[in-house]
């Protein structure tokens, strides 16, 4: 599980980059974002690389928890489309577990 916070944008893209790169497991891979006050098109453009990434490794990642400003951000980019998002920690780690 990766957690992230603070401000998810241009300016911290090495930031954002080296948080994800942390996980190199096989397997599924759960994205906490409760503590994520903002994201742009960088943080987007990041996830959906580490999203790809993971699934060439044969894992998926979820997302879990988001504010309803980014749950808005991730609804107009429809990122749902790509990574399942959940309300809570405990539903994203229980389908990342059944899944792989």
């Amino acid at each position: 599980m990766i957690a992230l916070s603070g401000d998810l944008d241009a300016a911290g893209k090495e930031t954002i980059r080296a948080q994800l790169a942390r996980v190199d497991e096989q397997g599924s891979t759960v994205v906490d974002l409760s503590r994520v006050t903002y994201i742009d098109s960088t943080f987007l453009s990041e996830l959906l690389m580490f999203a790809r990434n993971v699934h060439q490794r044969g894992g998926r990642v979820f997302l879990c928890a988001p504010s309803a400003s980014v749950l808005r951000v991730l609804h107009i980019a429809k990122i749902e489309d790509v990574i399942p998002i959940f309300a809570d920690r405990e539903s994203a780690m229980r389908q990342a577990s059944e899944l792989g």
